[in-house]
């Protein structure tokens, strides 16, 4: 590479090495609105779609909707499943880190999480059933109008694998 070259990269690389670049990308405040239009960035949106877990899909089938959920890993006794409204709530735990091992990599922490799914069509709270199998987690909504209670529902725990 030639020195001509080598100094327009390293000119071009500056820009990203200036720590005043990234405090406008991602500070609060109106004076760093135009900058943050500029690169389409929302901070709080963000880091908030790192954390949104647990992954899932929600479908309407044969008269139900069915919320399928990734938890692999996850002990079914740590999953917390409720309606509340039209809102559907997955809580629980990841744990995969354990006392008395030397790790060498260790890429998956222990986290909490909670997931709220907004359910399309009112469904019939008193019908709700559940299955887990292979890490998904899958509820049966049936459709119906006119629930919005608070409801918790419980699963057979023992059941998985």
């Amino acid at each position: 590479m030639d020195m001509e070259k080598l100094k327009q990269w390293l000119d071009m690389t500056k820009q990203y090495q200036a720590t005043h670049l990234w405090k406008d990308i991602f500070q609060d405040g109106e004076k760093n609105n135009s900058q943050r239009d500029k690169f389409n960035i929302d901070p709080n949106s963000f880091m908030q779609q790192r954390e949104i877990l647990p992954h899932c899909d929600l479908y309407e089938y044969e008269g139900m909707l069915i919320v399928e959920a990734e938890l692999p890993g996850i002990n079914p006794q740590e999953i917390y499943i409720a309606l509340q409204n039209t809102q559907l709530i997955i809580r629980g735990e990841f744990k995969s880190l354990f006392p008395k091992i030397q790790y060498y990599l260790k890429e998956r922490p222990n986290r909490k999480f909670e997931k709220k799914i907004e359910l399309p069509i009112p469904v019939s709270k008193n019908k709700v059933t559940t299955s887990f199998d292979n890490g998904i987690l899958k509820v049966f909504l049936p459709i119906e109008k006119g629930d919005t209670e608070f409801v918790e529902i419980s699963f057979d725990k023992s059941d998985s694998l």
